[in-house]
């Protein structure tokens, strides 16, 4: 009785959109619980994962992470990650006045939508166990990556944006305005990125994955029943059933004579 229950909520009859909806806002609590829960730790995963990966390409003088711990942390700054970097010198364009350059990111803004990928999966209509737990363990590899690349962007750009460059066109040889030139478009690119990352991109792979995993759900049973729903059916009645008789009466009398 209580597995019927379980897979009935997991899989109900009809598979309609007010039970999904329910069950999406149930399972954002559980997720929440679960996100505040691994936290911390996931941060200092992505911190020396991401601190790793940049500290070839950027001189780093410093860090710092602020804990999710009560009292030793101010809650503002609680799973913020710091960094100063060294002055870039190595590029085609001079710096003005070169000094380091100190980067601060909030970890848990970036890796917030864990929350809703999570409640979409499982408030999705049960199709097997397998299935749930691949694009469950799968998503997570995903995000992930998506975590780093975005940690990775948000430190190479606001690295560079925190400085002020000399660029003048007039006074290089050109082998260092091409060279200059691909330098500033390269920024510009990864700027670019950085704020479609910033705006959208973190909350769009949540949802994709979500479509790819309910794909069957939304194309074996929303999508048909949206469609018969805005699908008109022509209406017969029986006065028009009449009316065709007649006519057909009338043109066969017209051929008679």
């Amino acid at each position: 009785m209580i597995r019927e229950k379980i897979l009935h909520f997991f899989n109900p009859p009809g598979r309609g959109l007010g039970i999904f909806f329910l069950k999406f806002f149930l399972f954002s609590i559980v997720a929440l619980f679960i996100w505040l829960a691994v936290k911390d730790t996931y941060n200092v995963f992505l911190k020396d994962l991401s601190i790793g990966l940049i500290e070839d390409k950027i001189p780093i003088l410093e860090t710092r992470y602020y804990p999710e711990i009560e009292g030793e942390t101010d809650k503002k700054n609680r799973g913020t990650l710091g960094i100063v970097f060294a002055p870039y010198m190595n590029g085609p364009i001079l710096l003005k006045q070169p000094k380091p350059v100190s980067v601060e990111l909030h970890l848990n803004t970036i890796h917030f939508n864990i929350i809703p990928f999570l409640a979409l999966i499982l408030a999705s209509p049960f199709l097997s166990w397998k299935r749930l737990l691949i694009f469950i363990l799968l998503g997570f590899v995903f995000l992930s990556c998506t975590h780093i690349f975005h940690i990775h962007l948000d430190l190479m750009s606001f690295y560079f944006k925190s400085q002020t460059f000399e660029y003048n066109p007039s006074t290089m040889a050109p082998y260092q305005l091409k060279a200059a030139q691909v330098w500033l478009y390269q920024n510009k690119f990864r700027n670019s990125i950085q704020g479609f990352m910033e705006q959208a991109g973190s909350m769009m792979f949540p949802a994709l994955i979500w479509l790819i995993y309910a794909s069957r759900w939304l194309l074996g049973s929303i999508l048909p029943a949206t469609i018969r729903k805005t699908t008109p059916t022509p209406a017969k009645t029986e006065s028009g059933s009449e009316n065709i008789e007649a006519d057909s009466g009338e043109s066969s009398e017209r051929q008679q004579e």
